[in-house]
């Protein structure tokens, strides 16, 4: 695989995943509506609140919701400036977020390497002054003892720095696991086709969301790989932010896929896992603009042999 970064992110990477038939442990639990939280610090005039907070075991989550007046665009708005080469906010838009596990720094919990620590990702919410955080941990990202998974309950301490506000807002919840129904999947399935092999190891299934580790080897540099995943229906899943891959936790040419996988509220019996390879708007070059269709997704052109399923239900 084209190793651009040592550690991968699945948004890049366009992709979804799951396959096999080895079941392994599950058991049920009455599904919760997210807890409303009271994490809140005002600076300057401008109010920042946890409104919610959710941990299934596979993604953290938290909204935040922020007052003030006079603020201009959004709370994750940016552009690019060429002249500056450097990105522009307007005030009272976020520039960075520490997050802290019981008073650790996910910069360092399990590691201070990117491939060995918590991974943190934001995206717009559903209103302007509002705006979704999630965890990961490097768990999934390949064998080692030293991988932590995150606790099932724990103190989050979120830093949060604000374009125009001099400190940073500190804010305190206290996370519990609360995963619903749950089933644990063990398929250890693999798939080859030339010199490339893909195996699904493990998975985790809740009501909110399906995390995913795909292991692949034998792709070649020059070659980009893409997934894609779908449900018994023949419907698209769309990936959660907070996935990625690395090839630093194992052995030499081993990748190890962390995928997430918006399944909250779906009845779906089995994925469908398709490994491709997207196809480039010029032609016959290996990295460049992706072709996309009418509906903006990238053009695909899938490898059947490596294709699984795995039944959930």
């Amino acid at each position: 695989m084209k190793p651009i970064y040592k550690v991968m992110s699945a948004a890049v990477l366009a992709g979804c995943v799951l396959g096999g038939a080895a079941w392994g442990t599950a058991y049920a639990a009455q599904v919760q509506a997210p807890k409303s939280v009271s994490g809140t610090a005002t600076q300057q005039d401008i109010s920042l609140r946890i409104a919610k907070a959710t941990y299934d075991g596979n993604v953290v989550r938290l909204e935040v919701e922020r007052n003030g007046k006079g603020l201009v665009g959004g709370i994750t708005d940016w552009k690019w400036d060429d002249q500056k080469q450097d990105s522009v906010r307007e005030k009272g838009a976020i520039t960075s977020i520490e997050l802290f596990i019981n008073g650790i720094s996910a910069n360092v919990y399990g590691g201070s390497k990117l491939w060995e620590r918590p991974n943190i990702s934001w995206v717009p919410g559903s209103n302007p002054d509002k705006m979704l955080i999630t965890m990961t941990d490097a768990s999934y990202l390949g064998e080692k003892a030293s991988l932590k998974a995150l606790p099932d309950n724990f103190k989050l301490t979120a830093k949060i720095t604000l374009k125009g506000v001099n400190q940073p807002y500190t804010l305190n919840v206290p996370i519990q696991k609360n995963a619903g129904s749950v089933i644990k999947l063990n398929p250890n399935m693999t798939k080859k086709s030339g010199k490339v092999s893909i195996t699904l190891k493990k998975a985790n299934v809740t009501s909110y969301s399906t995390r995913l580790q795909l292991i692949v080897t034998g792709v070649d540099a020059n070659t980009t790989m893409l997934y894609d995943f779908y449900d018994d229906q023949g419907r698209k899943i769309e990936p959660l932010s907070g996935g990625r891959a690395t090839d630093e936790n194992g052995a030499k040419g081993v990748m190890y896929h962390d995928f997430f996988l918006n399944t909250q509220g779906k009845n779906i019996k089995s994925i469908t896992i398709k490994p491709g390879k997207p196809v480039f708007e010029e032609p016959g070059v290996t990295s460049g603009r992706f072709k996309v269709d009418d509906h903006g997704e990238v053009v695909m052109e899938y490898m059947k042999d490596l294709e699984m399923t795995v039944k959930i239900k």
